[in-house]
């Protein structure tokens, strides 16, 4: 009887301790942002070249982050809502201005980035300053 006894007193014991891990509980789910976002990016580049490629970089982040596919799209409404948050008056650039090199990218190591090439050509015949200070008002909205 006693031997019986031990044996469901250990069965008992070692049931009862064998729960599920809950360190995972309160972690947030995985996101990806683009690390320059609002009207944080801006690139100075010289007219010297016919074109001009700047780098949008994007990142997924959080505690089980693992790669992700990003479609990277135009949307010329958040033009209008930063406008009416932060009493500016940007414009969207003319789509003959640039062009996106890849609209969907596959993060590796958590890391991604989208090509923009920029149209020097065009640029400068958008612009009526001769230092091209009014294409400081145009802006390319992209969210992912």
């Amino acid at each position: 009887m006693k031997k019986t006894s031990i044996i469901l007193t250990l069965a008992v014991l070692f049931t009862g301790c064998i729960e599920r891990s809950h360190l995972d509980d309160n972690q947030y789910d995985p996101s990806v942002y683009l690390t320059h976002w609002g009207l944080v990016k801006t690139d100075t580049f010289y007219d010297v070249s016919r074109s001009y490629s700047a780098p949008l970089y994007v990142y997924c982040a959080g505690y089980k982050a693992a790669d992700a596919t990003v479609r990277l799209e135009y949307d010329e409404t958040l033009i209008d809502l930063y406008n009416a948050d932060n009493g500016t008056a940007y414009r969207p650039l003319p789509s003959d201005c640039y062009t996106i090199g890849n609209d969907e990218v596959s993060t590796v190591n958590r890391k991604g980035s989208f090509n923009i090439v920029f149209d020097c050509d065009a640029l400068k015949a958008l612009s009526t300053e001769a230092n091209y200070s009014d294409l400081e008002e145009y802006v390319v909205p992209f969210k992912i």
